[in-house]
């Protein structure tokens, strides 16, 4: 549906005329992972693929509001939708980050680190989403924290 490509800096979607807000928040989140981390997100494409994508459907979510099962968006699924229990846990937890969405509070920076570990676990252990792949230590939400100005 859309992908950034880090190489040439470029993002592609499927349709010029079919671009949801979702998949153009998360691309250009990806680009702006580009630009932010040193030497960019393609030395991540093997060894590190799945904290690149983590941290940008996670700011994707919380810029979308989705704060319940049943306002899922339609593109990517961060937690699988079969797993109530990881769903919960996933919504729950933007939920408490973001003070149930409410722009004029500050992200709870400590609940974001405290559940890192068992969220991206969800979403590791979520082989439909295609991002089953490795973690890195180097990327944890640093340039989530810094695009909104923590």
């Amino acid at each position: 549906l859309a992908s950034y490509n880090p190489v040439t800096n470029t993002m592609t979607f499927r349709s010029a005329y079919d671009i949801p807000s979702g998949h153009l928040i998360e691309e250009l989140f990806h680009a702006y992972q580009d630009r932010y981390y040193p030497g960019g997100i393609n030395q991540y494409a093997v060894n590190g693929v799945s904290s690149v994508e983590f941290e940008a459907k996670v700011f994707k979510d919380l810029m979308s509001g989705f704060t319940s099962a049943d306002r899922l968006p339609s593109s990517i699924m961060t937690v699988d939708n079969n797993d109530y229990t990881a769903m919960q846990a996933y919504f729950g937890w933007l939920s408490g980050i973001s003070h149930d969405f409410d722009s004029s509070q500050p992200i709870d920076v400590d609940l974001l680190y405290e559940k890192y570990d068992e969220m991206i676990g969800y979403f590791h252990s979520n082989a439909a989403n295609g991002y089953n792949a490795s973690t890195t230590e180097n990327i944890h939400f640093e340039a989530l924290l810094e695009v909104l100005n923590i």
